[in-house]
């Protein structure tokens, strides 16, 4: 069964979005509970967990069971869904962590694979060859090669039912992306193992470091799993870094030594004598009274209360994704630990893991310490202010154009005519910028603490680029700046179509509408792009070359998509090279008619790939009879 792996939100890496199985859609990024086979070995119901907590998939091991001779016919019988007493998506892991630890498992990788298709798991893993982090090279390489044959006989007993196929190669990126590229065509879900270890020891920032390297080299169609990855520090991190499923066993075992887990890191419950936690559980019960009750009531409470941790920082994961707002989580989750600080600085030494899907804007920029202009918005706006110095100036009959400006504030429209050079640049946190482009994201939406020092008259922004910003530029060579930046220099030539009009609105100042003879041709938003009406496509159409700023539709999507209806991935023919998710696009059909204007979802390199989900969804489109959609 494919997976039928579907985005719907996304910020940088990190995808919100939906995964199709036998027992359900699975919501990402999701936590996997990983529970006992055998229910008297586990601290938290699999009622509580599907009906208290609301969870859509839990993992169990199908090594262990098959160990268990009683519970392993039950499960062969029954099923494993019966046997849990679990009616979502049961994924199963191999032995192969068991493996590593004992030393050998008592059972074949085709025996367990084949196991695991009787008893009716969801999604099955195969037996890999677990890799150290300190494992030497020839030891990992060989690690590789192994896992590979593995893989590529579990994929033939597995049939079309979905295989989750772990990357191994220990901390040699080579070796990781051999294995990823080994893997894609026989993977629908693909994991990184070997994790534990690093996690265990506090070796964030190597584990972020591999993750970095190689992630440009696994699908981006297919959800990535980091096996092990579950303590809730670390969620914000990992989704960051481009996974959608995590589990955790983490909620169990700390819990057997009354350790209690906190995004911030983790506490012996021996410490508490205070009600600081605040979740519904500890509401009810406070950890300061569980300190009193007996070892086997305390275990239990503090597996809930872990669990509902783990859960819990999940859904804040999730909703910093739908916002645009998890590089701040992730910065504000870095306080927590040196070891998470140290992890986020490597991070940001690898900005071109993240540029290729790093988005125009986001609905504001914070710096919250030095490290915040570091991150990848700004390191994207610097390489574009280099690239916009290169370009050519404005073409002299463009820029001595007069312009028509409607502010409310004005009895009557006023025209401006271009008069004198560029205003100086302007100083900004990152460095001094043409003063056209200071309400542009992430400049014009920059919150910094100096605007707040003591003494600091919030009618004037310290930062430069605050409301008003562009008042010492002509609003002619503000509308070509921003236009040039989001469409490139050819882009100006629409100014030669006719009558130019500006206007602003009454509550901002800021520019939010440029009109060509006397028709809207682009919308300014609050980020201070320019997005195209149908019209205004039509006129970038006609100057800007192709493939530029394209996504082109097959035949079939065509004219869905030219009546309005959204682009689906698996329509897409080909779309223009360094396309980001959220930026607007010019759609065409294959002849390379305009058919409509969108946001793309996807960035260029996914596009197509994709098999189910949308690419582009339409903002404009040329008019015509209603349609049926393809899919």
């Amino acid at each position: 069964m494919d997976p039928c792996f579907e985005l719907t939100d996304r910020d940088g890496l990190a995808r919100r979005g939906r995964i199709k199985t036998p027992h359900g859609i699975v919501h990402t990024p999701v936590l996997f509970p990983v529970l006992h086979p055998d229910p008297a070995r586990q601290l938290v119901t699999v009622r509580e967990i599907r009906e208290r907590f609301h969870v859509e998939a839990v993992m169990t091991s199908s090594y262990i069971l098959r160990r268990n001779e009683e519970l392993a016919q039950r499960a062969i019988e029954k099923g494993i869904h019966s046997l849990l007493g679990f009616d979502g998506a049961v994924v199963t892991d191999s032995g192969a962590f068991q493996q590593h630890v004992y030393g050998e498992v008592e059972a074949s990788p085709s025996e367990i694979l084949e196991f695991q298709n009787a008893i009716g798991t969801d999604v099955a893993t195969p037996l890999d060859l677990f890799v150290e982090p300190s494992s030497p090279r020839e030891e990992a390489e060989a690690g590789v090669v192994e896992t590979l044959r593995r893989v590529a006989e579990a994929r033939k007993i597995r049939g079309d039912r979905i295989l989750a196929v772990p990357v191994q190669g220990g901390l040699f990126a080579d070796l990781r992306r051999k294995s990823a590229e080994g893997s894609e065509p026989l993977a629908d879900i693909l994991a990184v193992g070997g994790i534990v270890p690093l996690m265990d020891s506090y070796r964030f920032a190597d584990l972020f470091r591999m993750l970095s390297e190689v992630r440009s080299s696994l699908a981006p169609e297919k959800p990535l799993h980091l096996f092990g990855l579950g303590h809730p520090m670390l969620f914000a991190f990992g989704a960051l870094l481009g996974a959608d499923i995590f589990d955790t066993a983490s909620y169990h075992k700390f819990a057997r030594r009354l350790s209690l887990q906190f995004p911030q890191g983790s506490m012996d419950l021996d410490e508490v004598r205070e009600d600081f936690c605040g979740c519904a559980l500890c509401d009810r019960n406070p950890l300061y009274r569980v300190r009193e009750m007996s070892l086997a009531e305390k275990e239990r409470a503090v597996a809930l209360h872990n669990l509902s941790q783990c859960l819990l920082e999940m859904s804040r994961v999730r909703h910093a994704i739908r916002r645009g707002e998890l590089w701040d989580l992730v910065e504000e989750r870095a306080t927590g630990h040196p070891a998470l600080q140290a992890a986020f600085r490597e991070i940001l030494d690898h900005p071109g893991t993240f540029l290729a899907t790093e988005p125009p804007s986001r609905r504001h920029f914070i710096v919250r310490s030095p490290l915040s202009l570091r991150l990848p918005a700004i390191e994207k706006f610097r390489r574009k202010l280099e690239e916009y110095r290169r370009w050519p100036p404005s073409l002299a009959e463009i820029a001595t154009l007069e312009v028509e400006v409607r502010r409310p504030s004005e009895p009557s429209p006023a025209r401006e005519p271009e008069a004198g050079g560029p205003a100086p640049p302007a100083p900004t946190p990152i460095g001094e910028v043409p003063r056209e482009l200071l309400e542009l994201y992430p400049i014009g939406s920059m919150v910094t603490p100096e605007e707040f020092a003591a003494g600091t008259d919030r009618s004037s922004p310290a930062n430069p680029a605050g409301t008003g910003a562009t008042r010492g530029v002509t609003p002619l060579r503000h509308a070509l700046g921003i236009l040039r930046w989001a469409w490139g220099p050819e882009s100006e030539q629409v100014f030669r179509s006719g009558k130019v009009t500006l206007r602003y609105s009454r509550s901002s100042g800021r520019l939010r509408e440029i009109l060509i003879n006397e028709r809207p041709a682009f919308v300014v938003g609050n980020e201070g792009i320019p997005h195209p009406t149908f019209y205004g496509g039509e006129l970038l159409h006609s100057v800007l070359p192709a493939p530029v700023h394209r996504v082109v539709a097959n035949e079939d999507a065509s004219s869905f998509v030219e009546a309005g209806r959204t682009l689906f991935s698996q329509h897409v023919l080909s779309a223009a090279p360094g396309i980001v998710p959220f930026e607007y696009v010019l759609l065409t059909d294959p002849r390379g008619r305009l058919i409509a204007v969108g946001r793309a979802l996807l960035a260029s390199h996914e596009m197509g790939r994709f098999r189910c989900g949308v690419a582009v969804e339409i903002t404009a489109h040329r008019k015509s009879s209603p349609a049926k959609s393809p899919d």
